[in-house]
């Protein structure tokens, strides 16, 4: 039980960690892959769709509220994408990580598409389609490039918490029957 409500716990506070101080921003070429969109992905592989839904939006409502932008609009987007994954993920594609990538694309075009889409709805200020393209096209290449690796760090993360404890009193059996033979 614990274990089931410490994975959402340990994924926000990456989320966290990441908007406060960005280390992935700091490799070469500066590719940093939105941790709020992999823990919304990863919400979908691991969790049933409402569940992971549910993930996705309190991830982006923290990254919202870390970063100061339009509070909402990140939720809504990484919610969105979390429902989407969950659903797409039982039904087309394979655990291969090759099959992931096209589909990571489209989910990162997707909640790039929603963010610009609300923020032009929602915003006093709104950001042109110059702007759009080039951060669009670098997220893309930074979640295709790091993104699986993320998602292999969260899986690796789920399997140690959801590993039995071995040495436990209450798992042993009892040697001794006292049936008949």
């Amino acid at each position: 039980m614990l274990s089931t409500a410490m994975l959402p716990i340990l994924l926000l506070f990456a989320v966290m960690f990441n908007q406060i101080y960005a280390p992935l921003s700091r490799l070469p070429g500066e590719f940093a892959p939105d941790i709020a969109l992999m823990v919304a992905l990863f919400g979908g592989v691991v969790y049933t769709p409402w569940p992971a839904t549910a993930l996705g939006f309190g991830a982006g409502l923290l990254q919202d509220t870390l970063t100061g932008g339009l509070l909402g609009v990140g939720a809504l987007s990484k919610g969105l994408t979390g429902l989407l994954w969950a659903r797409l993920w039982r039904q087309i594609v394979s655990e291969t990580a090759l099959s992931q990538l096209p589909l990571l694309a489209l989910l990162t075009t997707v909640d790039g598409a929603t963010f610009f889409g609300a923020s032009i709805l929602f915003s006093r200020h709104h950001p042109g389609w110059d702007t759009f393209f080039p951060l669009l096209g670098r997220q893309l290449l930074s979640n295709l490039v790091l993104g699986p690796l993320v998602l292999m760090l969260f899986m690796a993360l789920h399997r140690k918490l959801k590993r039995p404890k071995r040495f436990g009193w209450r798992r042993n059996d009892s040697a001794i029957t006292f049936e008949p033979e």
